[in-house]
This record gives C-alpha cells, sequence and structure tokens, in this order.
C-alpha cells in the first residue's frame, strides 16, 4: 500500500479532545468505474465505512446492481503499521448473503491479478448464498479506525496506481457470463469531512487506553 496524504494530518488536533468520549465518522464510496478493460456492471455499489466506538463496521449495498450480477470479492488497504484486525459480526442485512472470507496481508491480494491490496474479502460464488443485486451485508472490525483504511494501492498491469478499493462483480451481461472490477476514481463528499476527524479519533483512542 501507499501512505495517502491525509494521514500526514494526525495527531494536529488531538488538544481538542478535553472531555469528548464519542467521535464518529463516515466514509461513503460508490464503485462504478471499471478500470480492468472488462464489462461495466449496471450500476454503482455502495461502501462504507462508519466508526462505533473502538470498532469499524463495514456497510456494503448492491441495490446498483441488476439481474444476476453479484459481488464476487471486494479489495481494501491497510496501515502496516497497525495492529492486524478481527473481523467479527457479519450480518446479511437484506438477503441471504453467507458469511465471507477475510484475509489480511501487507500487499497480499491482487485485484484484476495486477494490482496489489491488503485486505481481501472473499464472498460465495454458489447461487442462493452468494452476495447478489440488491442485497445488503455489515462486517464490523475489532479495536480500528478508518485513518487504517485510508491507504492506496500498488498498481500493476490493468490496475491502476492509488486506489482506496476494488471489487469484483460477475454475472454481468445478457448471459450472465462477464465480469468486472469497479473502483471510485475518489473518495465522495463524507470523506472530507471524515479526515478532519481522523487525528481526534486517533488521540481519542490514545487516551482510552491510557486511562482504562
Amino acid at each position: 500500500m501507499k501512505i495517502t496524504k491525509a494521514l500526514g494530518m494526525l495527531g494536529v488536533a488531538g488538544m481538542l479532545l478535553g472531555g469528548v468520549r464519542n467521535v464518529s465518522a463516515v466514509i461513503t464510496w460508490d464503485l462504478q468505474l471499471e478500470f480492468s478493460g472488462a464489462t461495466t456492471p449496471s450500476g454503482p455499489i455502495n461502501v462504507t465505512l462508519s466508526q462505533s466506538g473502538d470498532d469499524v463496521i463495514l456497510t456494503v449495498d448492491a441495490a446498483g446492481l441488476s439481474g444476476d450480477e453479484y459481488i464476487k470479492a471486494l479489495y481494501f488497504n491497510y496501515d502496516p503499521n497497525a495492529n492486524g484486525i478481527v473481523d467479527s459480526g457479519f450480518s446479511a442485512t437484506s438477503g441471504t448473503v453467507n458469511a465471507p472470507t477475510v484475509g489480511l496481508g501487507d500487499n497480499a491480494y491482487k485485484a484484476d491479478g495486477d494490482g496489489w491490496f491488503d485486505i481481501e474479502i472473499l464472498f460465495d460464488n454458489g447461487v442462493g448464498g452468494r452476495f447478489d443485486a440488491d442485497e445488503a451485508i455489515t462486517l464490523t472490525f475489532e479495536d480500528t479506525t478508518e485513518a487504517n483504511f485510508l491507504f492506496f494501492s500498488d498498481g500493476g498491469g490493468n490496475s491502476p496506481d492509488g486506489l482506496y478499493v476494488a471489487a469484483h462483480v460477475g454475472g454481468i451481461g445478457p448471459t450472465g457470463d462477464d465480469s468486472g472490477w469497479v473502483t471510485v476514481p475518489e473518495t465522495s463528499t463524507y470523506v472530507a469531512a471524515a479526515l478532519l476527524l481522523i487525528p481526534i479519533l486517533v488521540q481519542l483512542r490514545r487516551w482510552r487506553r491510557a486511562n482504562a
């Protein structure tokens, strides 16, 4: 992964904590830019990271997909200096999505067989348990912050350099035989507000541990 410029803000607002005990932010991405040269799905995938206490809640909504389209996998980046993450609390909030397999490793996973990411979330590809259009899920990552996910991928081949997130979508096209790799060209408007809160979140986490 590559470190984002935004993470250089860490520590700037630590003195603003005072008596604040609960701070939250939301980062939202709409994945709709096909970057591999394959087939573009019918609509975007909405991905949200939200802070909940010491945990981060990942919400993924496939309402933008249609027909036989389904999410095969998701890819994220992670701070190499942070503690390893534990995933828990999976829930299919809409539909019947089977629990995914989550892997974490420094530049261990390829999107489109080229670009390098640190987190891979693999969903079931079987009918009846896969992540289909109009379904939604949540997944909890324990004892971490959104700041740890705001890192860029290392590109290669068809995968461009500097992606926050990517998704592999199957079942595209009239016969459902096509697939594509989608991302977002830039973070949403919500990320700007979230980045302003990152230093506070980090300092709050440290303060809680020091006073536990």
